[in-house]
């Protein structure tokens, strides 16, 4: 029942049921993997299932007692969902002891409290070290689940203290689906959010927005120019990223989006150098990506990829966002062989 809203994670649930059938159900877990492919999801509906005040045949949630109706309305008693704040970049230590605080209380309806952290990535070493001694000493009939991209970003002694549970990007066909349900019907704009989305349901959809797509066109029109002008992409894109907002979360989130437009763009004009098809739904730009192929061809265009994948890396370790854009837009626009190139992003 719930979990049919779920979608592309089988295996995911297959081990959760294993683990209820033979009561063997973790303290703590630590889900990883993409942005935006419903691993949140995924967690609330486990603890619908584990709130669930019916008599339950199988691992699954009725969906309409008291309890999963509180669950879908947010305001189930002993379910404590928390995550940073949009507009900051770091999940505070403040937020941390309310959490804590929150999840010793006993339960309000059954046997068991649970807290699902979303931003665990964010944890900054005062809020992770406060977070420590929860792990080593939860309260009994607790369950915490943390949720952020990879392993290797937590500490090692919150990592150890977890279960692990990667999950992998959707199909194409599963991330088309969830934005057929969104409204999004359009065939060409579907097929170019499928594309950029790279398997994450949350960044098509952040992407729909029509007003971010005059930067992906930007874009394009000057690597193709015959002189590319690095310091006119520059100004453009900090005009671009400042225009979402003064927080410095909101810039990165944009800063991200360009990030994804920039090598959406380079990945179809090396499909056009290496002699595959473009899509034809747009001739223009067509004709664009196939002179930025002849322009750079395969081995410029592989460099220039893994530079923005570094920019993209560069985004979430909070780099100085001036002069990662700087260095990118150089990047992108400097010509000569990828052997000649001076420009590093490593300390900027």
């Amino acid at each position: 029942m719930s979990w049919q809203q779920i979608h592309g994670h089988d295996a995911v649930l297959q081990r959760f049921t294993a683990a209820m059938e033979s009561g063997r159900l973790a303290h703590a877990y630590l889900f990883v993997g993409p942005t935006g492919i419903g691993k949140m999801r995924f967690a609330v509906e486990l603890a619908k299932s584990l709130l669930c005040e019916a008599p339950l045949t199988s691992f699954n949630a009725c969906d309409t007692c008291a309890a999963c109706r509180l669950v879908d309305a947010g305001t189930h008693p002993d379910l404590v969902v928390t995550g940073k704040s949009a507009d900051v970049l770091e999940f505070s230590i403040d937020q941390m002891r309310e959490l804590i605080h929150e999840l010793a209380l006993k339960p309000a309806r059954g046997r068991k409290r649970i807290a699902i952290v979303d931003d665990a990535d964010e944890f900054n070493e005062k809020s992770a070290s406060c977070f420590l001694k929860t792990l080593e000493e939860p309260p009994p009939g607790s369950l915490l689940i943390l949720i952020g991209t990879a392993a290797a970003i937590q500490l090692p002694t919150i990592r150890s203290r977890c279960q692990v549970i990667p999950f992998n990007a959707l199909p194409d066909a599963v991330v088309e689906e969830r934005l057929r349900a969104t409204g999004i019907d359009d065939p060409a704009q579907l097929k170019s959010l499928v594309r950029i989305a790279s398997g994450s349901p949350g960044h098509a959809l952040a992407m729909a927005d029509a007003t971010l797509w005059p930067a992906r066109r930007q874009f394009l029109d000057a690597i193709a120019d015959a002189k590319p002008d690095g310091p006119s992409l520059a100004k453009a894109w900090m005009e671009n990223i400042e225009a979402a907002g003064k927080e410095s979360a909101r810039q990165r989130g944009r800063a991200a989006q360009l990030v994804r437009f920039a090598l959406d763009v380079l990945r179809l004009a090396l499909d056009a150098a290496l002699g595959r098809p473009l899509p034809m739904d747009n001739p223009a730009e067509t004709t664009l990506l196939q002179r930025v192929a002849n322009k750079l061809g395969p081995d410029g265009l592989v460099d220039r990829i893994d530079r923005m994948l570094e920019a993209e890396t560069h985004i979430d370790r909070r780099v100085q966002l001036t002069l990662l854009v700087e260095a990118a837009a150089d990047a992108m626009t400097l010509d000569g062989p990828p052997a000649l190139r001076t420009i590093s992003f490593v300390g900027v």
